[in-house]
């Protein structure tokens, strides 16, 4: 590692190269939290902000020549631009199969199936072949608590409860 930060701090061009992996790995680890944050609003904010400012900051704090810092800054910046912006254009989905028909919960392609706040995602009953059986599919988009309602054609409405988390949910009837 010595022998490394011996040559990356000459104040060479290549020297940035030298620290070009660890800058994509701080990107790597930008995408993925800002995708749990997206998910998670406002949980994992202090983590994005610090891998965005290191990105950029790691070449202006290492390096002496202006020219390398310059361009180190500008490709970081860039990288926390293109980064976010594909975050922002592929959301995070959650997507499963939240209720089944049963002897509990009874229900097939003629009842209907909505969130209170659709903002949560959206849900739809589904017909599975391989299963031979009706489920209740959910595509969430955010995490947070809301209502399930499922209304059969004759108007009766059973609720339940929906907690969602970024890989789980739980679901209890009201």
């Amino acid at each position: 590692m010595g022998y490394i930060g011996y040559y990356m701090k000459k104040g060479k061009w290549w020297g940035y190269l030298i620290l070009l992996p660890m800058i994509v790995l701080t990107g790597y680890s930008y995408q993925t939290y800002f995708s749990d944050f997206l998910f998670n609003i406002p949980r994992y904010i202090l983590i994005c902000l610090f891998c965005a400012c290191m990105m950029i900051m790691y070449p202006v704090m290492i390096f002496e020549d202006r020219n390398i810092k310059a361009v180190g800054a500008v490709i970081g910046g860039i990288a926390v631009i293109t980064l976010t912006v594909i975050g922002l254009m592929n959301p995070p989905v959650y997507s499963t199969e939240i209720l089944v028909n049963s002897e509990d919960h009874v229900f097939d392609d003629t009842y209907q199936v909505t969130l209170a706040d659709e903002t949560y995602g959206n849900v739809k009953i589904i017909y599975m072949d391989s299963v031979e059986d009706y489920f209740v599919h959910a595509d969430f988009k955010k995490a947070g608590k809301t209502v399930l309602v499922l209304e059969s054609p004759s108007g009766e409405k059973k609720e339940f409860d929906l907690s969602i988390e970024k890989d789980t949910y739980e679901i209890t009837q009201k």
